[in-house]
């Protein structure tokens, strides 16, 4: 908070003899360019939480998208002990993001979208 201050106090002593209307211009030009560098920074974590959450639902999918292929066209009747084991999972183990891809998946494969 020190630096904004120091640089509010620099520009408003810089600028001190203009006119109104130039000094009111430098603080909107200052605003205006505070404000397109948080939207850059805002527009790059957006972005990286979209490049994981793609990441983690490619996991996923790697990961279980045969075993639930067989599990939906299987006629055994298997208890969710026998799918946990053949899944190779349970469920205290999982994470909540783990858990709804998982069922995002599911319900993709259940529909018709989705051909393994």
């Amino acid at each position: 908070m020190d630096i904004i201050m120091y640089y509010f106090y620099y520009l408003s002593s810089h600028f001190e003899n203009f006119s109104p209307v130039v000094r009111f211009t430098v603080l909107l030009t200052m605003l205006l360019g505070g404000l397109y560098i948080i939207s850059l920074l805002k527009i790059g974590v957006v972005a990286y939480k979209a490049k994981v959450e793609e990441n983690r639902y490619q996991k996923v999918k790697d990961k279980y998208e045969q075993a639930l292929y067989h599990l939906l066209h299987t006629e055994e009747d298997k208890t969710a002990l026998e799918i946990e084991a053949f899944l190779g999972v349970t469920t205290d183990k999982l994470k909540s993001w783990e858990k709804a891809y998982i069922t995002d998946l599911l319900v993709h494969m259940t529909k018709g979208e989705y051909e393994v």
